[in-house]
């Protein structure tokens, strides 16, 4: 049975620049100076200035945010009801979104759905290229955690097929639940269609499911259908989501799971006896966020698309001009697009063209972690798949949405300290608070327009890409026509000279 924590462990160490088993620092990691770091898996900006704003005036009212109180399992007034309503609005069914968890992060819905769904020693089932904290979470309970085997033919999805083949060849263990991220991380989406198959299974299995939706309204284009939204599921699947990825709120740890009454209601006893209190702070940030206007949510789904477009083309040329000057080499993609995304902020590359070349330590590439420590020489970073149930592949996600978040941070912070200031004005001194701030504005020279700060938004992100461009084309590119270079059966000039 593959050690997933052990694996996970092997991938950050390489990423933290050791060998694999941590005991030999090798190379540069991910954190150092000098690297473009593309594991980070937050939003491409701070929240909408409404919910900053809110945050801010929190703080000086003790009346919403206690902050010297234990509020116990104390729900903010209307969070709840924000939380089924964007429930309703995926299309739930009702008799799982009337029951709703509040945790502190989708990853403690987890915890919480495994203590009130299996015992120690149980089996549960996730998918090759699962999202990386169901590793250490189902060991920390002594569970069991087994991949069901995917393939790029279906874009490493779960489907019906696949988990009853499975279910058929491995009857020595009855698995007690199935996780799953849907959207995933590759950012795929799935199909009514393919959910009502997998639902079927699902059903004369007697399996209970953990939807992990948290990048659920990232979708490009066309919304993702819910296991959740199945009918006949109402036993069998819990659906969690969080402030994370939507939202722009991951340092704000809150996440929320609706779901079975019976589960429900265990999760919710778990979260009380587990953390004694659901932050009152981060529950205002979400009755906040998910009032976020569409237009500042769709505006960051745009960029993410325009992103990954330019890593597309970038990935393609950059294949194109190596071929050309390596064609002994080219039987393969030296690098390609592994998937598609069509939702989230990353995108999946393969290089398992390079397979087999000898790196410049004698070692051989013989899976993503090899390509991982070798791209962090040339100043990049990249999250292996090494520790999502890949096995002897060399493909890496690359997460593009916090490549350069200061251009991005710098364009709005004046408008944040404009807005928070003028609110705290507001309780201070409702009645003087406009001649105050009229007074203190210019001092503070923070003036500044909605219209004005979202066009700066835009420059910084023409920026990002601008990074991103160059780390392809000169980075990357440079590290992989070396590699070729060094490996080439014929005396002649790399693709970095040709050039």
């Amino acid at each position: 049975m593959t050690n997933h924590v052990e694996r996970l462990k092997h991938a950050l160490n390489t990423l933290e620049g050791y060998t694999r088993d941590g005991s030999q620092k090798t190379h540069r990691g991910y954190t150092e100076d000098g690297v473009i770091s593309l594991l980070e898996g937050g939003a491409v900006r701070r929240p909408d200035v409404s919910v900053i704003t809110r945050l801010a005036t929190s703080l000086y009212q003790p009346d919403v945010f206690p902050i010297e109180s234990y509020t116990n399992y104390d729900i903010f007034p209307g969070l709840l009801e924000s939380l089924q309503s964007r429930f309703n609005s995926w299309n739930v069914l009702p008799a799982l979104s009337a029951n709703i968890a509040l945790t502190n992060g989708s990853t403690q819905a987890l915890n919480a759905f495994l203590n009130s769904t299996c015992s120690a020693r149980d089996t549960i089932l996730t998918v090759q290229g699962f999202y990386h904290p169901f590793a250490a979470i189902p060991h920390r309970n002594n569970i069991n955690m087994v991949c069901v085997p995917t393939h790029a033919g279906n874009s490493y999805k779960l489907t019906a097929q696949g988990l009853a083949s499975f279910l058929a060849t491995h009857t020595g263990t009855k698995p007690k639940a199935v996780l799953f991220t849907n959207p995933t991380p590759f950012g795929v989406r799935y199909t009514q269609a393919e959910l009502q198959a997998l639902a079927a299974v699902i059903q004369s299995n007697n399996l209970m499911v953990y939807e992990d939706a948290v990048f659920k309204g990232t979708e490009h284009d066309t919304p993702t259908a819910l296991l959740a939204s199945v009918p006949g599921m109402e036993s069998h699947v819990v659906i969690a989501s969080s402030l994370s990825k939507s939202l722009n709120c991951a340092n704000i740890r809150l996440g929320w799971a609706c779901g079975p009454q019976f589960v429900i209601n265990r999760m919710v006893s778990y979260m009380r006896d587990e953390s004694i209190t659901v932050s009152q702070f981060n529950q205002i940030a979400a009755a906040s966020a998910l009032h976020m206007p569409a237009e500042f949510i769709q505006g960051n789904i745009n960029e993410i698309k325009t992103r990954v477009a330019l890593v597309t083309s970038l990935v393609e040329n950059l294949n194109t001009r190596l071929a050309e000057t390596y064609p002994a080499h080219a039987s393969q993609p030296f690098i390609a697009v592994e998937v598609a995304p069509e939702s989230g902020h990353s995108i999946l590359i393969s290089f398992d063209g390079l397979a087999g070349l000898k790196l410049p330590n004698g070692a051989t590439v013989k899976d993503d972690l090899d390509i991982t420590e070798y791209l962090l020489g040339y100043g990049v970073g990249v999250s292996p798949t090494y520790s999502c149930g890949f096995i002897n592949r060399c493909c890496v996600r690359m997460a593009l949405a916090e490549v350069d978040t200061t251009p991005v941070h710098q364009a709005t912070r004046a408008l944040e300290l404009q807005q928070g200031i003028q609110s705290l004005l507001q309780l201070a001194s409702p009645a003087q608070a406009q001649t105050i701030w009229s007074t203190i504005a210019p001092m503070l020279g923070t003036q500044t327009s909605p219209k004005t700060a979202e066009a700066d938004v835009r420059n910084a992100f023409q920026s990002v890409r601008k990074i991103l461009t160059d780390m392809f084309e000169n980075r990357i590119f440079t590290a992989l026509d070396h590699l070729l270079q060094a490996n080439s059966t014929r005396h002649s000039r790399s693709a970095t000279e040709a050039a």
